[in-house]
């Protein structure tokens, strides 16, 4: 589950530990919901995203779908570790919107997303008491219809040998089925493998296992096999 922490390594005698979650929450695709208080509508809106920049173009897409709407306010989250987060009222009163909508995203446990409410004034002021309601209600029941996904936090692996060791490679993979890309045999071959950080040790054991005991590693989990190098890339969300 999302909540499950693994070790990933010591820093030499240090006892400094980093830890990393196997996987995280988030939202699959897009959900929208529409929430009426007093005759101002409010449309939420909730999306899967990676980067801020993607967050900045999902706001600029709603509010050339919304040209008339009086406010657009949002909260996103990103990451697993150093987690990014941006809280928005656009004009509401401060703590009345972009603070309940990111206290939803909290709520229920995801990241990366980002959890966007339209307002259609409808000519009643809310005060403060009902801009809050409005605004929670809203993410919360955008969130609650929403597919929630859990996404299995991976790391690509690049693995450098030769040709004939590279077959052994492939094999080890579609044992474990992991996906692989740029895949190139030659005199010189070389692939990445997305791994599950679930399984990173279990790659490591089939690797030393029929190919070569590992003669070195560091702390970025690159080591260093009499027949090939593993190196490790990136972690990907």
């Amino acid at each position: 589950m999302a909540d499950i922490w693994i070790y990933l390594c010591i820093y030499g005698n240090s006892s400094i530990k980093h830890f990393m979650k196997h996987s995280y929450l988030t939202v699959d695709g897009m959900n929208e919901v529409l929430f009426i208080e007093k005759a101002s509508k409010f449309y939420g809106f909730c999306k899967k995203i990676k980067t801020a920049n993607e967050a900045k173009l999902f706001v600029q897409e709603l509010l050339t779908k919304h040209p008339k709407s009086r406010h657009c306010c949002y909260a996103y989250k990103l990451g697993i570790e150093n987690q990014d987060f941006r809280i928005e009222d656009d004009g509401e009163p401060s703590g009345t919107a972009g603070k309940l909508i990111y206290g939803q995203i909290e709520s229920f446990g995801l990241t990366n997303v980002i959890v966007a409410v339209i307002r259609y004034f409808g000519g009643v002021k809310l005060g403060t008491s009902g801009l809050i309601k409005a605004y929670k209600t809203t993410a919360k029941n955008c969130l609650e219809n929403a597919k929630i996904q859990e996404i299995q936090v991976k790391a690509k692996y690049q693995i450098s040998t030769d040709d004939e060791h590279m077959y052994k490679i492939i094999k080890i993979a579609k044992h474990l089925n992991l996906d692989y890309e740029d895949l190139i045999i030659d005199l010189q071959s070389s692939i990445n493998i997305l791994v599950p950080l679930s399984i990173e040790n279990i790659l490591r054991k089939e690797l030393k296992k029929h190919l070569d005991n590992i003669d070195s590693w560091d702390e970025s989990m690159e080591f260093q096999l009499k027949t090939c190098k593993v190196q490790k890339l990136e972690i990907l969300l």
